[in-house]
């Protein structure tokens, strides 16, 4: 049978990664750990629609955002994730 051909684009990330022949980023978000894997992970706020894509990736269905500005709803929706706001005063 014939091979499948991919189609790849360059990506740059905003903190100024390394640049990958990819569709996203492939550095986990600033600050990301797993708690308990696969059931809960911490991060730092993500700072673009490049993290929030990484998430999803890798599993992350649900973001819980305790900052006092939501995350760009732009953003979520392109990513394909559920994010709750629930602001918490700094």
């Amino acid at each position: 049978g014939q091979a499948g051909s991919l189609s790849y684009g360059s990506v740059s990330c905003q903190d100024g990664r390394t640049r990958f022949r990819t569709t996203w980023c492939l550095m986990p978000p600033p600050g990301f750990t797993w708690v308990d894997e696969p059931r809960l992970a911490a991060l730092a706020r993500p700072r673009s629609a490049e993290d929030l894509h990484w998430l999803r990736r890798h599993g992350i269905e649900v973001l819980v955002s305790l900052t006092e500005d939501p995350l760009p709803r732009q953003w979520v929706n392109e990513a394909g994730i559920l994010a709750v706001s629930v602001p918490v005063q700094d």
